[in-house]
């Protein structure tokens, strides 16, 4: 075993409940694993990412498929057990997702998305076979499987901490991570540091064997303590300190095209949002190239889709939406307000390029006499808000997008209610949803691909909200480590990395 790696991160007050909100990604992901992944490769960088045609097995051998493509049966692997000594079963896999169902929250989301639409769905076939009946031959399925949610406990341990108040366990799991994961707990000291030994039962050896993680509030600090050699890796850099690490011999920077999206929001149900020309307007008086290079220091992309870059089937069109002044006076004057209004336009103070990007938008709109007035609310308020409550007549999100598919892009971003996610203005088309719910029953890939491309014409032609940018990933580390691995949701498998002879 080699070294101990150190990781700096801002500090956190979240739990190790994956099926709780605002958990905090990089514990769970090393103190639990999933059933499948998808296997790394290198890009033309030389970054590990996700090979996103293809799943592998992690706690899954092998799985099963009937020809109606309606039923699946997953194979476990055999011998995995958790730090607690007990053995994975399909019990662990049920009851996780009887839990996910019961609590309500992220672990239900994934399962209806993936067509698993009660617990009942999931059953026990043997010790070691799980069954899943879907409502449609949904093509999105297996790669559901790839999220650390529903999650996998030990079922065995977690039943000894249930109590009549708290029949799942949550209040016990929130500080005590309980998978199947190649790393476990060792000790927390909130806002300071956490500590991760290996799991001893995990059936691939992790090459690290501690991994302790320092909580830094100041992003300079951070990066500071990975030039002085004091830390091994930050995994999410801020934009503003790419250029200064990129200079540094000792240390490398991967900047990785990713599935995030930046949206400028307006809600259908605050005027003049529900014109789409005034949307329209709005979507060709935005400066993307200076929000690239001033708001992200040029690590974002422009965003030319319906659907965010790296999506199957997304259309590579004429995109329609581009900084224009003269076309978006046009798309003004067409309608009832040609003299222009004003807006509040809301966004999270803790999100540097958001509020760089803001301030961009509302000087750009002032040319077509859009006059904005900037709000900066606190993330935890703005968040709910965002996700949630829904107020806002104008705002800032971004979000991304942990499964790369097209069904999961449509009902993520387009579908209203709790479904849409990143749907801020609950923008709704009778049309676009029927064909939605169609994509979901399409088992084949040719009549799939045209209803999403239907799908897709549709979204253009509305513009229910301007797309921005898509940020890239970025992340910094010591030139002394390898196999930095990102997933296709950006999340680190810390489990893989080595430090170099």
């Amino acid at each position: 075993m080699s070294q101990k790696l150190i990781i700096a991160t801002p500090p956190t007050t979240n739990g190790f409940d994956a099926e709780s909100r605002g958990l905090n990604g990089l514990f769970i992901r090393m103190c639990y694993s999933r059933l499948f992944a998808y296997p790394a490769i290198e890009d033309e960088d030389g970054n590990l990412v996700g090979d996103t045609s293809k799943v592998i097995g992690v706690l899954a051998d092998s799985y099963e498929v009937s020809e109606d493509k309606m039923t699946y049966l997953v194979n476990l692997k055999k011998g995995i057990k958790s730090f607690y000594g007990n053995e994975l079963t399909a019990k662990d896999v049920v009851w996780g997702w009887q839990r996910a169902f019961a609590l309500r929250d992220v672990g239900k989301w994934v399962a209806i998305i993936g067509s698993v639409v009660s617990s009942d769905s999931v059953e026990s076939i043997s010790d070691y076979q799980v069954k899943f009946s879907l409502r449609a031959p949904n093509l999105t399925f297996l790669q559901q499987l790839t999220r650390v949610t529903p999650v996998i406990n030990d079922s065995t341990e977690a039943l000894k901490h249930v109590t009549s108040d708290d029949p799942w366990a949550s209040k016990w799991l929130f500080s005590n991570p309980c998978g199947f994961g190649p790393y476990h707990l060792d000790s927390l000291d909130p806002w300071r540091q956490a500590t991760f030994t290996i799991n001893p039962n995990f059936y691939e050896a992790p090459n690290i064997k501690e991994v302790q993680v320092l909580f830094e509030s100041s992003s300079r600090k951070r990066a500071a303590l990975l030039s002085q050699g004091e830390v091994d890796l930050i995994p999410n850099l801020e934009t503003s300190l790419k250029e200064s690490l990129t200079n540094q011999n000792n240390i490398v920077v991967s900047q990785i095209p990713s599935g995030r999206h930046a949206v400028l929001g307006m809600h259908f149900n605050h005027k003049p949002f529900d014109e789409p020309l005034v949307r329209k307007a709005i979507a060709c008086a935005i400066p993307y190239d200076a929000i690239i290079q001033e708001a992200y220091h040029q690590a974002a992309h422009r965003w030319t889709s319906p659907m965010p870059m790296g999506t199957p089937m997304a259309l590579d069109v004429d995109w329609p939406y581009n900084y224009n002044l003269e076309q978006a006076q046009k798309f003004l004057l067409q309608t009832d307000y040609k003299d222009g209004f004003e807006s509040d336009l809301f966004v999270d103070a803790a999100d540097a390029e958001h509020v760089a990007m803001a301030e961009l938008i509302a000087h750009s709109l002032k040319s077509i006499n859009i006059n904005i007035n900037i709000e900066k609310m606190e993330s935890g308020l703005f968040w709910a808000g965002a996700r949630y409550f829904r107020p806002f007549s104008m705002l800032i999100y971004e979000d991304l997008h942990q499964v790369p598919d097209p069904y999961y892009t449509l009902v993520h971003d387009y579908t209203t209610g709790g479904m849409g996610l990143i749907n801020v203005g609950q923008y709704h088309n009778e049309e676009l949803m029927d064909i939605i719910k169609s994509i979901e029953s399409a088992g084949v890939i040719g009549e799939r691909q045209v209803l999403v491309e239907q799908a897709q014409e549709i979204i253009i032609d509305d513009c229910p909200y301007a797309n921005l940018v898509a940020p890239d990933f970025l992340a910094a580390h010591s030139s002394k480590i390898n196999n930095c691995y990102w997933a296709p949701d950006r999340s680190l498998a810390v489990e893989k990395i080595s430090f170099k002879n």
